[in-house]
């Protein structure tokens, strides 16, 4: 098995066990404070968005979804790299992060990437263990 197939197993068992009680219950509030806190916001970006499980949180919203592996039938776009990210210099209201700076390989360039894309006066969310 390559890396990007264990990657993707990986992504793949953590969007199951979302669906657990306790865990469902703790991601239902982590994207209750992520939803009040872009409410206002129109053209949102995700990073690191794995498998696309804030998908089911934040129903409601119309967001681009990036991750380094396509997941197509979630709507995920691949092959979207945080440290470069294929985007116009503010282009986006908000972008979030749930759950994935402590595994992007170098954190400071990939916050300097955000803020590039970031309108003025944009949103960051990010929600770390």
């Amino acid at each position: 098995m390559n890396n990007e197939e264990q990657y993707k197993n990986s992504l793949l068992k953590n969007d199951k066990n979302m669906s657990k009680p306790g865990i469902s219950q703790f991601f239902k509030q982590v994207y209750g404070l992520v939803e009040m806190a872009i409410e206002d916001c129109e053209l949102i970006l995700e990073v690191g968005s794995g498998a696309g499980a804030s998908d089911r949180y934040l129903v409601s919203r119309e967001i681009v979804r990036t991750d380094l592996l396509r997941f197509p039938d979630r709507k995920i776009v691949g092959d979207v790299d945080v440290h470069n990210l294929p985007y116009e210099k503010n282009s986006y209201d908000a972008v979030i992060a749930v759950d994935t700076f402590h595994h992007f390989q170098n954190p400071y360039k990939a916050f300097s990437e955000i803020l590039r894309v970031l309108k003025p006066g944009g949103r960051l969310v990010v929600v770390e263990p």
